[in-house]
């Protein structure tokens, strides 16, 4: 396992966010918004984890830089 690999964590609002653990992501890709704004990735890579969070009804979405 690659340890040194880089993740990015994003917050993408739940209602319009439409990826899955691991699915591929481009960079430049518009993954969702949040806050009125639009969230794209920063790199290439793969989306590591998603995880919900009921106060904001946002997911926390992880994802690792391809190399």
């Amino acid at each position: 396992m690659d340890t040194s690999a880089k993740q990015i964590v994003l917050k993408v609002e739940a209602s319009v966010f439409s990826k899955q653990l691991g699915d591929p992501v481009r960079k430049g890709e518009l993954l969702g918004r949040f806050a009125g704004d639009e969230v794209i990735a920063p790199c290439n890579g793969t989306i590591k984890g998603v995880s919900f969070d009921p106060v904001d009804h946002v997911f926390m979405v992880v994802i690792e830089q391809a190399s």
